[in-house]
């Protein structure tokens, strides 16, 4: 009977996912809808939207490096600390930085950090700044996400490529023989 990390790789359905992504489309959807109406309280909420769906991007994103890292020492076992709820999106990013490099991590990694210090700025300044600084800030927010969730398609994209060139040329191999043995 094949292991875990042989059935997990075999399955597309077993791969990492992001926990309800129905809601992350819906909650994409208003965001978008709230962004485009020119009143601050709506850049605000949508800014807020948007970095609950980057923080999604980057557990998901760090649950398939951690993903490959275990294809990569396959039979061997590794263990990886659970990645805990209430992480904020610091946290993530520092756990993308130290974890495998992959795929446009960097850009993405620059890119959510830039995100991230414009939303602390709003946030942290509301009552410090005045609304046409604050909606100046805002402005170019929505297109920041929209290649934030961009790079997110084309790394997973280039994921799924590895776990299908690992299931090719390293698991197909292990349930031939598991196969012939049972």
């Amino acid at each position: 009977m094949p292991d875990k990390t042989v059935r997990k790789i075999m399955n597309f359905e077993r791969y990492p996912k992001i926990k309800n992504p129905e809601n992350l489309e819906f909650l994409n959807d208003i965001a978008d809808e709230m962004f485009k109406r020119n009143k601050i309280s709506d850049k605000i909420a949508s800014i807020i939207i948007y970095h609950q769906i980057i923080e999604c991007i980057c557990i998901h994103l760090l649950e398939y490096s951690r993903f490959q890292m275990e294809l990569s020492v396959y039979p061997e076992e590794i263990e990886f600390s659970k990645i805990k709820d209430n992480y904020m999106l610091g946290n993530l990013i520092k756990e993308l930085k130290i974890g495998i490099k992959f795929y446009m991590k960097d850009e993405l990694i620059s890119r959510v950090e830039d995100f991230n210090r414009i939303r602390n700025h709003t946030v942290h300044n509301l009552t410090k700044s005045d609304i046409y600084e604050i909606t100046a800030n805002l402005k170019d927010i929505k297109s920041e996400f929209d290649y934030i969730f961009y790079l997110y398609e084309e790394i997973k994209d280039n994921f799924h490529l590895i776990f299908k060139d690992f299931r090719k040329d390293s698991f197909i191999e292990i349930i031939d023989e598991n196969q012939i043995n049972h």
